[in-house]
């Protein structure tokens, strides 16, 4: 891959990272929104590159630096996600039927909210 680190500005690479990650921001019901994983979000993808990019992660490194940012960026999705999985596990067990009745209320509202405001963003 080439590498265009000399060519250009940090103000240069700075708008770029950020035309990324404003397109990179589907809503959660669309293809490729949070609730559809953004692991194979091609967006989100093209959004880990221009922030290497910036940051010079790898410029002038060879397969085995690649491999460990590709191997850091796994270990830490998989960290985070085994984290919010025993999380919810012990949140769930410390809810009793009344507590998940208000819980699905308020999440409801939240959504409610949500499809509201998009609405509203139809329209104006």
């Amino acid at each position: 891959m080439l590498s265009f680190a000399e060519t250009l500005t940090d103000e240069q690479r700075w708008d770029i990272v950020n035309y990324v990650i404003s397109i990179a921001r589907p809503a959660p019901w669309e293809t490729g929104g949070t609730l559809d994983g953004p692991r194979t979000n091609p967006a989100t993808i093209l959004s880990f590159i221009a922030v290497f990019g910036v940051l010079r992660v790898g410029v002038g490194a060879d397969y085995v630096s690649a491999g460990t940012v590709v191997a850091g960026v796994f270990v830490g999705s998989a960290l985070w996600w085994l984290t919010l999985s025993i999380g919810v596990g012990v949140l769930r067990a410390k809810f009793d039927a009344n507590a998940m009745k208000w819980m699905n209320r308020i999440s409801g509202f939240i959504l409610t909210g949500c499809g509201v405001g998009a609405l509203i963003s139809l329209i104006a």
